[in-house]
């Protein structure tokens, strides 16, 4: 299989081929890509000149591998956190993980856990200098060209865990202890260590204190996420029952509680089957849980899910939106739907065994929140009136991302919104996020003494005010 992966990669373009692809790229974005007018108006994104950008970078016949390079830089710079390209079968980037993890500090990037084959170093509390005799800002401002994100602190956030896969093989790195002179790893060193991610449960709760709760949601996933995937809608809501049940357990044995910490730190998102529910038992029966906008294409249309008995059935098994889907696919006056009158709201189906939680919720955020879980911080932020945010800026993605097209030559596939997303109030999420009411920095010193300083202000807000 490595074989032929290779073989995959390695195929050769002419540059006639490739600048008919990244052309064939450009001209299915303008078309079908939900959030071309945003992203042009607010954030600068001009299609016409990253084509000529990024037609500059070719340079002779390349292995095909290359040429994913090239439009993996366009794709990102498209500032839609949710587009992709990829080869299917061939890695854009090494996966091996090194055996440290870092964590972004105002004191720079810091060893927060080491893999037990990799010490005694680096040590937790290190600061990472340097990799391969470069700078460590200059190796995360490179990385972030290639990070598909929506923001600017998801970028970085991205950036700096690319850094984590590489080839320990080549990567010497130069690390500074609290105390003491810096000192250097060599690559087989690294090498010895895999890092691999402790098991750990989806979703967990328990009592701070008498009267202050504690739900952590890890990811808004399916179960089984694949087959998730692939499952018809009716299906899929059927696939979450158990998971919405342990939500519907969490809040129920916290009911008594005065404050609420939901911690959704990192949760990249899933089924908003699963951040709705988590909406259900937060707001009032009724409330909006976003608003929706198909952009139509004839790219679009010619989806599975999106056309046809396909459309018929997404629409049933989600029929409040069905209005915003359908004026947007099939719009009366010809053209793209107006963008100052977002789609029909969307509430979720109201639940009679569903008691709204009563006392004060504290969520803490940072750059990982994205997708669906960016769609229910905005249903929250926008309409419970007690609620408080701590931590950083949320990753600010969401749109309904699709595989849109396949260049002709390349056979490079390219994922990227086909819906926008309006949160309650009308804003659009993508691009934006939530931002917190109180912003916290890490500090080496919160990784050396094992503290974790959003946890800490989030109590004391949970504290500041438990019931209205």
């Amino acid at each position: 299989m490595a074989d032929a992966d290779s073989r995959a990669g390695d195929l050769l373009l002419t540059p006639a081929q490739m600048e008919s692809d990244l052309e064939q790229l450009v001209a299915v974005l303008g078309r079908a890509w939900a959030y071309a007018q945003d992203k042009r108006e607010h954030f600068g994104v001009d299609l016409g000149s990253l084509l000529e950008e990024h037609r500059a970078l070719i340079e002779g016949t390349r292995p095909r591998r290359q040429f994913l390079h090239i439009v993996a830089l366009l794709v990102a710079a498209l500032r839609d956190g949710h587009a992709w390209a990829t080869i299917p079968g061939v890695p854009l980037f090494p996966r091996r993980r090194l055996p440290f993890q870092l964590v972004d500090t105002v004191d720079g990037l810091i060893v927060e856990r080491v893999a037990p084959a990799a010490a005694p170093r680096p040590a937790v509390g290190d600061r990472l200098l340097a990799a391969g005799g470069r700078a460590i800002e200059d190796l995360v401002a490179e990385a972030s060209l290639r990070a598909p994100a929506s923001t600017d602190g998801m970028r970085r956030r991205a950036a700096i865990a690319s850094l984590h896969f590489t080839e320990a093989s080549r990567f010497e790195a130069t690390f500074e202890p609290p105390a003491g002179p810096p000192y250097d790893v060599a690559p087989d060193t690294l090498a010895s260590g895999d890092w691999a991610e402790p098991e750990r449960p989806w979703i967990e709760w328990r009592r701070l204190e008498p009267t202050v709760g504690y739900v952590r949601i890890r990811s808004f996933a399916a179960a089984n996420q694949r087959e998730f995937l692939a499952a018809r809608p009716g299906r899929r809501e059927r696939m979450v029952a158990a998971q919405r049940s342990e939500i519907a357990r969490a809040f129920a044995e916290l009911d008594s509680t005065d404050a609420l910490i939901l911690d959704l730190r990192g949760n990249c998102g899933g089924t908003d089957w699963l951040g709705e529910t988590v909406a259900k038992h937060l707001l009032a029966p009724g409330s909006t849980y976003f608003r929706l906008e198909t952009h139509a294409s004839p790219d679009l249309a010619a989806l599975p899910d999106f056309s046809g008995p396909g459309l018929a059935g997404w629409l049933r098994a989600i029929p409040a939106i069905a209005l915003a889907v359908w004026r947007g696919l099939f719009p009366s006056a010809g053209g793209d739907v107006r963008p100052d009158l977002p789609g029909a709201p969307y509430a979720p189906p109201r639940d009679p065994a569903v008691r709204s939680y009563a006392g004060r919720p504290v969520v803490i955020v940072d750059a990982g929140c994205f997708s669906a879980t960016d769609n229910l911080l905005a249903c929250l932020a926008d309409q419970h009136p007690r609620i408080r945010f701590v931590g950083r800026p949320t990753g600010g993605g969401t749109g309904a991302p699709r595989t849109i097209v396949t260049l002709r030559h390349s056979r490079i596939e390219v994922t990227f919104c086909v819906m926008r997303v309006y949160r309650p109030r009308g804003d659009l999420i993508e691009g934006r996020g939530t931002k917190p009411h109180v912003t916290v920095a890490w500090s080496r010193r919160d990784v050396l003494e094992g503290r974790d300083p959003d946890l800490e202000a989030a109590l004391r807000e949970a504290r500041a005010d438990p019931v209205a």
